[in-house]
């Protein structure tokens, strides 16, 4: 069975996680280049670059950690109360993308130079959505749970992982 076949799959919302590739994408609407853009922004910054921004920042997400999204999923395929209803696995927090940039950026200041921005605006992408966040309130009266962890508290994580994932590579 595929898992489009499954009537317990679950609508998943934006992931980032540590052990998390940027290139891997669990959302069929998920387009590659923007898809994982807290991994993208992760490797920009520890390489020292400037944050590449598309369009003015404004667009939102709502990153969910991995472990969260996994552990609402099972439940969600576990409940009887969930079966044959699509359920959105999310925070409710929507993040700017431009927020999630001086975040990141914030934490790595050191691998930039002085003078360099922390972001660059390139322009808006043809297929971009301006605002993602889940409507977590059934995820929240069904399950009777929510998304414990919080971007900015993983970030730290997220960074460490890329750093020591890019030395294994490179050395």
């Amino acid at each position: 069975m595929r898992p489009s076949d499954c009537p317990h799959v679950r609508k998943m919302e934006s992931l980032d996680g540590p052990h998390m590739r940027r290139s891997n994408c669990l959302v069929s609407t998920c387009f590659k280049p923007y898809g994982f853009v807290v991994g993208a922004f992760a490797q920009q910054a520890l390489q020292g670059k400037s944050l590449t921004v598309y369009g003015d920042g404004q667009q939102t997400r709502d990153f969910v950690h991995v472990s969260d999204n996994v552990r609402l999923a099972i439940a969600a395929a576990e409940s009887e109360a969930a079966n044959g209803r699509i359920i959105n696995i999310g925070t409710g927090q929507e993040t700017r993308i431009l927020d999630l940039a001086e975040q990141l950026a914030a934490l790595t200041k050191s691998q930039r130079s002085q003078s360099q921005p922390s972001s660059v605006f390139k322009p808006k992408r043809v297929v971009e959505i301006q605002r993602r966040c889940a409507d977590t309130s059934l995820m929240e009266s069904v399950l009777q749970d929510t998304c414990k962890k919080r971007l900015e508290d993983q970030l730290p994580a997220v960074l460490h992982w890329y750093q020591d994932t890019t030395e294994a590579v490179v050395g």
